[in-house]
């Protein structure tokens, strides 16, 4: 697996003898930057071989729970049904915590992996088919490995709790999110209780989920663990923090049978995206009159200290955050030392600020790195 390539994330997955990529072992997507796609150059004669016949799990491109679930374990259908192969990944980490829990309860046992951190030939390698493409369709085999991985955590799937599912505890949501407080405190004063995903294994995370009518999530990672609920009852909300959906979500909603609804929450003085940040979420007044509706209270107190009305510290804050995750890295789609500046400006001219404005930006630059 190689670094980032015009396009697209990574350069990785299975070439047949002759040299040749094999398309199906792309991991793509709709709607997002493509994640691993395409060939690279390697040294034959450095070549390590496994004289063993395997199946291909994915590679696993960034170690953060919602592309796991997502972009990885698309072919693990075939690894259940085919007990008597190994599985190989291609990864710089080892499987470990909740990833390799998810595994155990598909029922794929950890003897069973063959983690591949370099070019690596085998006797055979059978790439199933991937039954998601994220942001476009899953199959039947996709959803029913959760409702297996479901089943195995032994949890209820009924219950009357009411639960938010916070971020407060989550380093990065510290850094690159301000706010959350303000959403936690009015679910918290009207009866929920907080709970912090990364914090439990995964079958506690399948029981908090499913023995619960009612469930509070910021919109990412968070909501992908809604492939775990299978409580009919629950209902759902998902609170946005920037302009935009995500069309994996949309997948996932269908694929749980979930009651959700959607309400933003975000104050955005510039234009981010899908993990780009930063975010500030406050009492906004789609907020306010989703709790309206729900009958949820908020108190004087709060109401006053969560104006969208930014002070001046919330607003350095913003903006150097902003500066350093859109200009300074090299990753994203402002970063000076590729993007033309005065097309940028002539396009910005052109479109909406918002979700249109994002889009049309990170299309010039994709073309630019492309050469067209």
């Amino acid at each position: 697996m190689k670094n980032l390539t015009p396009g697209y994330w990574f350069s990785g997955g299975v070439v047949r003898d002759s040299g040749e990529y094999v398309d199906m072992s792309a991991q793509k997507c709709n709607g997002q930057l493509q994640r691993v796609v395409g060939g690279y150059d390697f040294s034959r004669k450095n070549l390590t071989h496994v004289d063993e016949e395997v199946i291909y799990m994915n590679c696993w491109f960034i170690k953060q729970w919602g592309h796991f679930l997502i972009d990885m374990t698309g072919r693990l259908w075939y690894a259940a049904k085919r007990k008597d192969l190994r599985i190989a990944y291609a990864s710089s980490w080892e499987l470990s915590g909740n990833y390799l829990e998810f595994l155990e309860l598909a029922g794929i046992s950890a003897d069973r992996l063959i983690r591949v951190d370099k070019p690596t030939s085998f006797k055979a390698v059978i790439v199933p088919e991937s039954s998601i493409y994220p942001g476009e369709y899953f199959t039947q085999e996709y959803k029913d490995m959760f409702d297996i991985v479901v089943a195995n955590s032994g949890a209820s799937l009924t219950g009357d709790n009411k639960i938010y599912c916070s971020r407060a505890h989550f380093r990065n949501a510290q850094l690159w999110e301000d706010g959350e407080k303000y959403i936690e405190q009015v679910f918290s004063e009207n009866g929920y209780t907080s709970v912090y995903m990364e914090e439990m294994t995964l079958s506690e995370q399948i029981a908090a989920l499913n023995s619960s009518r009612e469930i509070a999530m910021m919109l990412g990672t968070l909501a992908h663990n809604l492939l775990f609920l299978r409580n009919e009852a629950a209902e759902v909300t998902i609170i946005n923090k920037y302009c935009g959906g995500n069309g994996h979500q949309l997948l996932i909603n269908q694929l749980s049978g979930a009651s959700v609804t959607y309400v933003d929450a975000y104050v955005a003085p510039m234009p981010v995206g899908i993990g780009f940040g930063p975010y500030i979420l406050r009492i906004t007044e789609q907020f306010r009159n989703y709790c309206r509706d729900k009958g949820l209270k908020i108190s004087d107190a709060l109401e006053k200290s969560s104006s969208v009305k930014l002070k001046l510290g919330t607003k350095i804050w913003y903006y150097a955050k902003w500066i350093r995750n859109s200009i300074l890295n090299n990753r994203n789609i402002f970063y000076l030392g590729t993007f033309q500046w005065g097309k940028a400006l002539r396009r910005m001219r052109e479109v909406t600020v918002g979700n249109k404005f994002y889009r049309e930006i990170r299309k010039l630059y994709l073309s630019q790195q492309s050469g067209e």
